[in-house]
């Protein structure tokens, strides 16, 4: 299979270099009918000629799709499974390091670092190496046809053409860093906005909003527009070496060449369409050096997040005392109770292993976290998340819920449940989390934004479906069914407290 593979990349590089090479010649045949032209009046000596250069132009315009349509093949093949890669790194990455990042500036970040990878591959491949060897080509072709002299002119203009461009090349960093980061600034404005979009509208609000945006939208539009203005002063540059390296060439045919009889007329306008299309593919070259740049600029914001190692997470109080409770045999269920801000869900993201290197329990866990994950998709995939699971065996759970009447494992949910109401979201979350039989079951805020009567329901089934062999903590401000629990851990601003019943 290796073999086949790499018979196949020989295959499409030698066919690509032939179309290259194919370039070159038309300028040369076009020098020649004009020498021929210029001897005499009629076709006499002009028909082979003709026949080659639009033989030569057929054989580019037949084969060009068909190589650019296989060649794309490997290309995107490349860039799918490098973004499987990519994405398969990121969702593994420490949780505390994500919960520092706005939803709206990681999914930019991600979006962008898989575009600037595709970019990376279609430049280097698609774009580069088609026109280095495009380069290599028309260089070879100004020395065969129109000596070194020629050459030497061309190279030296080409070169301070590069300097200058490498320079304009590198002061556009800090612009296309201050691009992303506003494009990033915007999105997490409108992830913000749009999550709270009931309560705009509802309030007539909008017009606020709108003020407190716009200010991100005009630092976006001064920042792009710095950007444009390198992009204009990096193509006038290679305007200029166009117009510079026509004039020179007819300058050293003018006035060294023609008087010593060492060119014709056929050679100037040979060695003028080489130099242009060498000009051209040089040109092409930098401008995919230039994007090259841009995509690694534009890649460097993923390449921090997935080089970021996990940072530890100290051994609090609360910690101790919940690792302690789990310890006793005695005790299988525990509440946490307290203010908001005194660590009760950073509790639990430690006791999952979300913010540690190593987990601080032994007990195998599963977390019902307090914003419902529900992904767009069946029933049957939210609940098994890609488990095989007994169907039967699943339905008789979403009966015990009290969701079988509403919903069967084939039940198509939309994003983040929008089909749901509130307390079908907690239940079938709950389940989720119940159904993988875990030694330790962790849930946070389970009856938040419930009503009494439903947050009663489900405390019942909570309690009913927990297995002898799993033990749970549960951070809640409903004290309605702390009598339920072993053990009741409160929290104030000094640190963990006694329990006081009601």
């Amino acid at each position: 299979m290796l073999k086949v593979t790499h018979l196949k990349y020989f295959l499409l590089f030698f066919i690509l270099l032939l179309l290259k090479a194919n370039l070159a010649l038309p300028s040369y045949l076009i020098g020649q009918i004009i020498n021929v032209a210029s001897q005499s009046i009629s076709l006499e000596g002009m028909e082979t000629l003709l026949t080659y250069l639009l033989l030569s132009t057929v054989v580019t315009i037949s084969i060009s799709p068909i190589f650019t349509y296989f060649f794309e093949q490997e290309v995107q093949l490349n860039v799918e499974t490098k973004s499987r890669i990519l994405f398969s790194q990121l969702i593994r990455k420490p949780f505390s390091h994500f919960k520092r990042l706005e939803i709206g500036s990681l999914a930019s970040k991600f979006e962008r670092g898989i575009g600037s990878y595709e970019q990376f591959i279609n430049l280097s491949v698609s774009r580069g190496l088609p026109l280095v060897i495009e380069l290599l080509v028309f260089c070879g072709a100004i020395v065969l046809f129109s000596g070194w002299g020629t050459f030497a002119l061309v190279i030296v203009i080409l070169a301070t053409a590069a300097l200058i461009k490498t320079l304009i090349i590198r002061l556009r960093r800090p612009h296309i860093r201050r691009v992303n980061e506003a494009e990033d600034e915007i999105l997490d404005q409108l992830v913000g906005v749009f999550s709270g979009i009931r309560t705009i509208q509802s309030n007539r609000v909008e017009g606020f909003f709108e003020k407190r945006i716009a200010p991100f939208f005009e630092h976006y539009r001064q920042t792009t527009v710095s950007l444009a203005v390198s992009r204009s002063v990096f193509d006038g540059v290679a305007i200029a070496t166009h117009s510079l390296m026509s004039l020179s060439i007819i300058a050293l045919f003018i006035f060294y060449l023609f008087p010593v009889q060492h060119a014709d007329a056929g050679a100037l306008v040979t060695a003028l369409l080489l130099s242009a299309s060498l000009t051209r593919a040089f040109a092409g070259l930098l401008d995919v050096y230039r994007l090259l740049d841009q995509s690694q600029e534009d890649f460097s914001a993923l390449k921090e997040i997935l080089s970021h190692k996990g940072e530890g997470s100290e051994v609090s109080e609360l910690l101790s005392k919940a690792l302690e409770e789990l310890a006793k045999p005695n005790v299988k269920t525990i509440a946490v109770i307290g203010k908001s801000g005194q660590g009760k869900t950073i509790l639990l993201d430690t006791l999952a292993g979300l913010l540690t290197p190593k987990p601080v329990s032994p007990l195998s866990s599963n977390y019902l976290e307090q914003n419902n994950f529900v992904f767009s998709g069946s029933v049957y995939d939210n609940l098994s998340l890609g488990k095989e699971m007994d169907s039967d065996w699943l339905t008789s759970q979403l009966d015990k819920i009290g969701l079988s009447s509403r919903l069967s494992l084939d039940s198509e949910l939309h994003g983040n449940g929008q089909n749901l109401s509130g307390g079908e979201k907690r239940r079938l979350c709950f389940l989720r989390a119940y159904i993988h039989s875990p030694e330790l079951l962790l849930l946070d805020e389970p009856t938040t934004g419930l009503d009494s009567q439903t947050g009663h329901d489900l405390w019942k089934v909570i309690f009913s479906l927990l297995e002898p062999q799993t033990k749970m903590v549960v951070v809640t401000h409903d004290n309605s069914y702390l009598d339920h629990f072993d053990k009741v851990i409160t929290l104030d601003e000094v640190g963990v407290v006694p329990y006081q019943p009601p």
